[in-house]
């Protein structure tokens, strides 16, 4: 797969290849085969389209969590280093509920302001 130079959230296309690896949405798919793709960025595969700066680099840190909410869908930790939400360049983590076809089902972001309940 190709990246647009001009993709602000670049490495968010890599969160979702990488994750389709992991995750039990991808029914038929053999070991390290991607079966489907679905690009998660601000406003696009169901994320806001508000909470994310260019600078975030949001997806350059990537975790899979298994299935945190019990809905029977993994979900992943996205990384943003670049965050300021919590203080200049302090960054954050997205914890990302996903849904069976790879969009966002719900998504929460914690920085060192926000208290997390995890």
């Amino acid at each position: 797969m190709r990246i647009p130079a001009t993709d602000r959230f670049a490495f968010s296309l890599a969160v979702v290849i990488v994750a389709s690896l992991a995750l039990p949405l991808c029914a038929g798919a053999l070991p390290g085969q991607v079966s489907s793709e679905q690009k998660i960025a601000s406003g696009i595969g169901g994320f806001p389209a508000v909470g994310l700066d260019n600078s975030d680099l949001f997806g350059a840190a990537l975790a899979y969590l298994g299935d945190v909410n019990g809905d029977g869908v993994g979900d992943v930790a996205v990384g943003t280093p670049g965050d300021d939400d919590g203080g200049l360049n302090r960054g954050a983590v997205w914890i990302v509920f996903l849904n069976t076809n790879g969009t966002v089902a719900r998504s929460e972001e914690h920085t060192s302001e926000l208290q997390s309940p995890y």
